[in-house]
């Protein structure tokens, strides 16, 4: 068990290719498609409840909902950090290296979070920015 974590720093996993290629030489990351994920949980579709006193058609919703997550999933953009937690740090998680590390054999670059949002503050609400 991890007793003491400092809570500034912030992990981005990636092959070693996409640092080197596009974050390093820029000192910049980008923003990329959510359908781009690998995470399963990513790739499924979005659902949506109609919030009306309206019954809409099933079919229609069921349609509807098809729509908006693939317009959702192609035009949506994120970038996804990891952070330390009571047991384990950011940089330790199996699954994040299998997901986004290029397979175990990717780079997992260290941030200091309060920083990066200064940086970026024209175009990072903090309060989007937040554990999920």
């Amino acid at each position: 068990m991890i007793s003491t974590y400092p809570e500034n720093r912030i992990y981005h996993y990636c092959k070693l290719s996409t640092a080197i290629e596009l974050i390093l030489k820029d000192q910049r990351l980008l923003l990329s498609p959510i359908i781009n994920t690998n995470d399963p949980r990513e790739n499924k579709s979005f659902v949506f409840a109609a919030n009306s006193l309206k019954i809409m058609d099933i079919g229609a919703m069921t349609n509807r909902n098809k729509e908006i997550s693939e317009i959702l999933r192609k035009d949506c953009k994120l970038i996804s950090f990891s952070q330390d937690d009571k047991h384990l740090y950011g940089f330790e998680s199996s699954r994040m290296w299998s997901y986004y590390g290029g397979n175990h054999q990717g780079v997992c670059l260290e941030l200091d979070k309060k920083k990066f949002l200064e940086e970026n503050e024209i175009i990072i609400n903090p309060t989007l920015f937040k554990k999920i």
